[in-house]
Protein backbone atom coordinates (compact mmCIF):
# COMPACT_ATOMS: atom_id res chain seq x y z
CA UNK A 1 0.00 0.00 0.00
CA UNK A 2 1.14 3.28 -0.92
CA UNK A 3 2.28 5.85 1.91
CA UNK A 4 -0.35 8.13 0.95
CA UNK A 5 -3.41 8.58 -0.59
CA UNK A 6 -6.44 10.48 -1.70
CA UNK A 7 -10.41 10.45 -0.06
CA UNK A 8 -13.21 12.32 -0.12
CA UNK A 9 -13.50 14.91 3.05
CA UNK A 10 -16.14 14.06 5.12
CA UNK A 11 -17.68 16.33 7.71
CA UNK A 12 -15.22 14.78 10.18
CA UNK A 13 -12.60 16.05 8.86
CA UNK A 14 -13.68 19.95 9.06
CA UNK A 15 -12.07 20.57 12.27
CA UNK A 16 -8.83 20.06 10.43
CA UNK A 17 -9.51 22.02 7.81
CA UNK A 18 -10.44 24.80 9.65
CA UNK A 19 -7.30 24.62 11.82
CA UNK A 20 -5.14 24.41 7.81
CA UNK A 21 -7.01 27.78 6.88
CA UNK A 22 -6.76 29.82 10.43
CA UNK A 23 -3.72 28.32 11.43
CA UNK A 24 -1.31 27.02 8.73
CA UNK A 25 -2.25 29.25 6.23
CA UNK A 26 -2.49 32.41 8.18
CA UNK A 27 -1.31 35.42 5.95
CA UNK A 28 -1.74 33.42 2.41
CA UNK A 29 -4.23 33.63 0.29
CA UNK A 30 -5.69 30.36 1.22
CA UNK A 31 -6.40 32.54 4.84
CA UNK A 32 -8.19 35.58 3.07
CA UNK A 33 -11.36 34.07 3.78
CA UNK A 34 -11.92 31.18 6.26
CA UNK A 35 -14.83 29.10 5.56
CA UNK A 36 -17.38 28.39 8.72
CA UNK A 37 -18.51 24.82 9.20
CA UNK A 38 -21.56 25.47 7.07
CA UNK A 39 -18.97 26.73 4.21
CA UNK A 40 -17.15 23.70 4.70
CA UNK A 41 -20.37 21.42 4.50
CA UNK A 42 -21.43 22.72 1.38
CA UNK A 43 -17.75 22.47 -0.18
CA UNK A 44 -17.74 18.45 0.97
CA UNK A 45 -21.44 18.25 -0.40
CA UNK A 46 -21.58 20.35 -3.61
CA UNK A 47 -17.53 20.42 -4.94
CA UNK A 48 -16.70 18.18 -7.80
CA UNK A 49 -13.20 17.97 -6.89
CA UNK A 50 -13.11 17.85 -2.93
CA UNK A 51 -9.96 15.66 -1.97
CA UNK A 52 -8.24 15.52 1.72
CA UNK A 53 -4.53 13.83 1.82
CA UNK A 54 -4.16 11.10 4.20
CA UNK A 55 -0.86 9.63 5.47
CA UNK A 56 -1.25 5.60 6.31
CA UNK A 57 2.30 5.81 8.23
CA UNK A 58 0.78 8.37 10.11
CA UNK A 59 -2.56 7.10 11.26
CA UNK A 60 -4.37 8.56 8.53
CA UNK A 61 -3.27 11.78 9.60
CA UNK A 62 -5.02 14.29 7.25
CA UNK A 63 -1.86 16.19 5.78
CA UNK A 64 -3.83 18.77 3.05
CA UNK A 65 -6.61 19.14 0.61
CA UNK A 66 -7.83 20.42 -3.31
CA UNK A 67 -11.04 21.92 -3.92
CA UNK A 68 -11.99 22.35 -7.48
CA UNK A 69 -15.30 23.52 -8.68
CA UNK A 70 -16.16 22.75 -12.32
CA UNK A 71 -17.33 25.10 -14.22
CA UNK A 72 -18.69 24.67 -17.37
CA UNK A 73 -16.04 21.54 -18.88
CA UNK A 74 -13.11 23.04 -16.73
CA UNK A 75 -12.39 22.14 -13.49
CA UNK A 76 -11.38 25.69 -11.53
CA UNK A 77 -8.61 24.67 -8.28
CA UNK A 78 -9.99 26.85 -5.25
CA UNK A 79 -7.60 25.52 -2.75
CA UNK A 80 -4.42 23.33 -3.07
CA UNK A 81 -2.98 23.24 0.28
CA UNK A 82 -0.28 21.46 1.52
CA UNK A 83 0.75 21.20 5.44
CA UNK A 84 4.37 23.03 6.52
CA UNK A 85 5.43 19.85 7.87
CA UNK A 86 4.86 17.93 4.58
CA UNK A 87 5.80 20.66 2.43
CA UNK A 88 9.07 20.97 4.54
CA UNK A 89 10.19 17.38 5.76
CA UNK A 90 12.45 16.37 2.91
CA UNK A 91 11.24 12.50 3.28
CA UNK A 92 8.05 13.58 3.78
CA UNK A 93 8.35 15.85 0.43
CA UNK A 94 9.80 13.55 -1.65
CA UNK A 95 7.19 10.95 -1.09
CA UNK A 96 4.51 14.02 -2.05
CA UNK A 97 6.12 14.40 -5.52
CA UNK A 98 6.30 10.59 -6.73
CA UNK A 99 6.03 7.72 -4.99
CA UNK A 100 4.04 8.13 -2.23
CA UNK A 101 0.50 7.64 -3.54
CA UNK A 102 1.60 4.69 -5.46
CA UNK A 103 1.50 5.93 -8.89
CA UNK A 104 1.14 9.45 -10.81
CA UNK A 105 -1.97 8.46 -11.74
CA UNK A 106 -2.91 8.80 -8.40
CA UNK A 107 -1.53 12.20 -7.69
CA UNK A 108 -3.86 15.16 -6.51
CA UNK A 109 -2.87 17.81 -9.66
CA UNK A 110 -2.76 14.44 -12.08
CA UNK A 111 -6.31 13.69 -11.00
CA UNK A 112 -7.33 17.08 -11.55
CA UNK A 113 -6.08 17.25 -15.49
CA UNK A 114 -7.37 13.79 -16.12
CA UNK A 115 -11.07 15.02 -14.43
CA UNK A 116 -11.26 18.00 -17.02
CA UNK A 117 -9.79 16.35 -19.92
CA UNK A 118 -12.28 13.85 -19.63
CA UNK A 119 -15.33 16.52 -19.97
CA UNK A 120 -13.33 17.91 -22.98
CA UNK A 121 -11.65 21.05 -20.47
CA UNK A 122 -8.64 22.35 -18.97
CA UNK A 123 -7.38 22.68 -15.45
CA UNK A 124 -7.38 26.55 -14.26
CA UNK A 125 -4.92 27.29 -11.33
CA UNK A 126 -4.95 30.63 -10.07
CA UNK A 127 -2.17 31.81 -7.69
CA UNK A 128 -0.74 34.56 -6.45
CA UNK A 129 2.33 35.71 -8.54
CA UNK A 130 4.60 35.74 -5.00
CA UNK A 131 4.09 32.19 -4.27
CA UNK A 132 7.20 31.22 -6.07
CA UNK A 133 7.02 27.44 -4.91
CA UNK A 134 3.58 26.93 -6.13
CA UNK A 135 4.65 28.71 -9.37
CA UNK A 136 7.60 26.70 -10.33
CA UNK A 137 5.40 23.37 -9.77
CA UNK A 138 2.74 24.43 -12.07
CA UNK A 139 5.44 25.58 -14.66
CA UNK A 140 8.37 22.50 -13.67
CA UNK A 141 6.23 19.13 -12.88
CA UNK A 142 2.66 19.82 -13.85
CA UNK A 143 3.30 21.08 -17.37
CA UNK A 144 1.08 23.95 -16.55
CA UNK A 145 1.56 27.47 -18.59
CA UNK A 146 0.99 31.06 -17.62
CA UNK A 147 -2.57 32.75 -18.85
CA UNK A 148 -2.39 35.78 -17.61
CA UNK A 149 -2.13 38.05 -14.44
CA UNK A 150 -4.26 40.51 -12.27
CA UNK A 151 -2.97 43.05 -10.80
CA UNK A 152 -3.23 43.53 -7.17
CA UNK A 153 -6.07 41.11 -6.84
CA UNK A 154 -5.01 40.36 -3.87
CA UNK A 155 -3.86 43.32 -2.97
CA UNK A 156 -1.28 44.37 -2.70
CA UNK A 157 -0.02 41.01 -4.67
CA UNK A 158 -1.21 40.09 -8.43
CA UNK A 159 -3.16 36.94 -9.18
CA UNK A 160 -1.01 34.74 -11.68
CA UNK A 161 -4.01 32.34 -13.53
CA UNK A 162 -2.07 29.20 -15.04
CA UNK A 163 -3.85 26.77 -17.21
CA UNK A 164 -3.52 23.00 -18.23
CA UNK A 165 -5.10 23.07 -22.02
CA UNK A 166 -1.18 22.10 -23.35
CA UNK A 167 -1.10 18.81 -24.42
CA UNK A 168 1.62 18.03 -21.98
CA UNK A 169 1.86 14.84 -20.44
CA UNK A 170 1.63 16.10 -16.68
CA UNK A 171 4.15 15.31 -14.12
CA UNK A 172 6.91 15.39 -17.36
CA UNK A 173 9.84 17.00 -15.80
CA UNK A 174 9.80 15.23 -12.50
Amino acid sequence: MARYSLRKPTYDDIERLQYFEQVEARDTEIGLVLKSVDEWKYVIDTYEYAWVYQDHEEDNKVWGYIIAAQVENNLWIREFFISKEYRDDPVKREYIKLKGFGGIDKLPLYGAVKYARERGGMVIAPIASDNKRAVSAMLGAYGFKLDRIIEKWYYPKDLAIYIENTGTTPYQNV
